[in-house]
This record gives structure tokens, C-alpha cells and sequence, in this order.
């Protein structure tokens, strides 16, 4: 942002243009991977202040969110009567749990985009280099970084093979920019898994279930809700089981 400048009748913001290079460039792992890079060098900021974000409380929002998505699943059905989200045993306990997953996230904190997807990443030319731009910064927050990275490889790996069968090599990228060259422990992958459900849960869900029981939804944005979904459902089915082995020890 170059300037802003408040008038009576209106706020103008005076926005850089940039310009991508390319629509869809996250077949290029160096470049998936340079998002990563781009989070993590975020993540090192944390505010001198915690009231920064105090007029958001983003906890409490997320926990309508989780009783709302719940109740959808529950009535949400397709043209022929069938559960459109099939194992409700997994999300009830996967609901249950927010308070514990959300605890488990408190133990590293730092200022977080709020809304990593391919959509609100921009990446341009600078002579030979690209240069990863993020866009789109209304839920920005105070959060665990492990949101807005399990939300980027989420999203990208859903419609990206190549980012799918690399995710831990992308996950590895950023752990290296964040300074941490340890292997991916069974703590880590247990709290990054928890960041996942509950980014699930904060209304991606519920938003796929409301248009797949909308029946005037296109077969297109059909097809695309139908494919998110099923990816939403593997990630809560992988969480319950989390949960239902930490629950026995």
C-alpha cells in the first residue's frame, strides 16, 4: 500500500498494481515452495501489543462456526435423500475436541494472514526472479502459523497433484525458512493436523455442504464443492483418529 487518504464521503487506499506471470504457476515446486518461504518469514513478526487484534474475537466466532457446521452436516442431503458428509461420528468428535485442538495451537503464536489459498497469491517477475505477492488481508490475526500453512498446502494440494505429492517436502521448505531443520516430528504433524480441522471449521465446510444441498447449484461450482469435500472429509476422518489414540494414552 502506497498511501491512504480519508475524506468526508469516502477512504481511498493507493494499492500497488502487480501484475502476475502466470495464472496458475503452483505446478513449479520452487515456486509452492517460495509461498512457504514467504509464511514463515511472516510468522517471525509478533505484535508488541496484543490489543492489535482485540476487536476480533476470533475464538468465539470459530466456535459458532464448529456448532453451525455440525448442524449443517447433519440435514445437508443430496438429490436423492443420501447424507451428503457421510461419517457425522468423526466431525461430532472432531467438534467435541476444538477447545483441545485450539490449546494444542496456543503453544506458538504469531501474526497470521487468516485466509492462505491459491486465490489470494500473487506471484510476479522481478528481472529473473519471482516474487510470491499475498493478497487479501481482512482475517488477519493473532493465530498458530500452522494455520495459515496447513491452509496453503490444504488448498493447493486439492487441486495441484504435483504440491499433493510433495506436501512434505513443502512443509520442510518452511520449516528450514523458520529455522527449524529438525524432521517433521509426530507432534508437529499432530498439531498441524488440528490447524486443518479447524480451518475446516471455520466455515470452508459448511460452505461446501450449502452448495452441494442447494439444488440450483451449477454442475460446475457442483463438481468443484464435491471435490473440496471429499478432501475436508479425509482431513476429519485423519483428526478423529488423532484424537481417539490420544484419548486411550
Amino acid at each position: 500500500m502506497f498511501g491512504a487518504n480519508r475524506e468526508e464521503d469516502a477512504d481511498y487506499l493507493f494499492l500497488e498494481e502487480v501484475r502476475p506471470f502466470s495464472n496458475w504457476p503452483w505446478s513449479e515446486l520452487e515456486v509452492a515452495g517460495a509461498v512457504c518461504r514467504v509464511l514463515a518469514s511472516l510468522h517471525r513478526f509478533r505484535p508488541a501489543r496484543a490489543e492489535v487484534f482485540s476487536d476480533w474475537d476470533y475464538e468465539e466466532e470459530l466456535r459458532q462456526s464448529a456448532a453451525s457446521t455440525l448442524a449443517v452436516a447433519l440435514q445437508a442431503r443430496d438429490s436423492n435423500g443420501q447424507r451428503l458428509w457421510r461419517r457425522l461420528g468423526d466431525l461430532r468428535r472432531v467438534v467435541s475436541a476444538l477447545p483441545v485442538m485450539r490449546e494444542a495451537l496456543r503453544t506458538d503464536e504469531a501474526i497470521i494472514h487468516g485466509d492462505m489459498h491459491p486465490g489470494n497469491v500473487l506471484v510476479r517477475r522481478r528481472g529473473r526472479a519471482k516474487q510470491v505477492v499475498l493478497i487479501d488481508w481482512a482475517r488477519a490475526r493473532i493465530g498458530s502459523p500452522l494455520e495459515d500453512l496447513a491452509s496453503w498446502l490444504h488448498s493447493l494440494g486439492c487441486w495441484e497433484p504435483n504440491a499433493r505429492r510433495r506436501h512434505d517436502t513443502l512443509l520442510q521448505m518452511y520449516l528450514r525458512a523458520r529455522g527449524d531443520s529438525r524432521a517433521i516430528t509426530a507432534g508437529l504433524r499432530q498439531r498441524y493436523w488440528y490447524a486443518s480441522a479447524c480451518n475446516g471449521l471455520a466455515g470452508a465446510i459448511r460452505y461446501h455442504l450449502t452448495v452441494l444441498g442447494d439444488a440450483g447449484t451449477s454442475a460446475e461450482l457442483r463438481y468443484h464443492s464435491s471435490r473440496a469435500l471429499a478432501e475436508w472429509e479425509r482431513v476429519i476422518r485423519r483428526v478423529a483418529a488423532i484424537l481417539a489414540t490420544t484419548s486411550r494414552h
